[in-house]
């Protein structure tokens, strides 16, 4: 579901490793699509995610560079000390680039939100 003006916050809520990640990707894509505006930024609220395997991680560095394509920025918020170590380890966080990992949702949504246009601008 859209959350605002361009933007999408996506909640996964499960570890992600190799018989889901495909899943998350595909959620990503249909939320994306069916949003009724362009969307410029996902938010990934990724409280639940403790775990990130090799497969997943593969997944991941996939879907960012077909939304970097669409012009789309992905980040990730709520990322704990765990998921941060397993981004760091299987390459993917300089993939997603660190200015897109956050600790907290807040801090998530307030970096993102100065980059989002408004309707109408360009």
């Amino acid at each position: 579901m859209q959350t605002g003006p361009r933007l999408i916050v996506y909640r996964f809520g499960a570890d992600l490793f190799y018989a889901n990640d495909h899943l998350f990707v595909d959620e990503v894509r249909r939320l994306i699509d069916g949003a009724p505006t362009p969307v410029h930024c996902v938010v990934v609220a990724s409280a639940a995610i403790a775990d990130l395997d090799y497969s997943a991680g593969r997944s991941i560095e996939t879907l960012c560079g077909m939304l970097a394509q669409r012009g789309v920025r992905l980040v990730f918020g709520r990322v704990n000390r765990y998921l941060r170590s397993d981004m760091d380890r299987h390459g993917i966080t300089p993939v997603i680039g660190t200015e897109n990992i956050y600790m907290t949702l807040h801090a998530a949504l307030a970096a993102v939100r100065p980059d989002l246009p408004m309707p109408g601008e360009s």
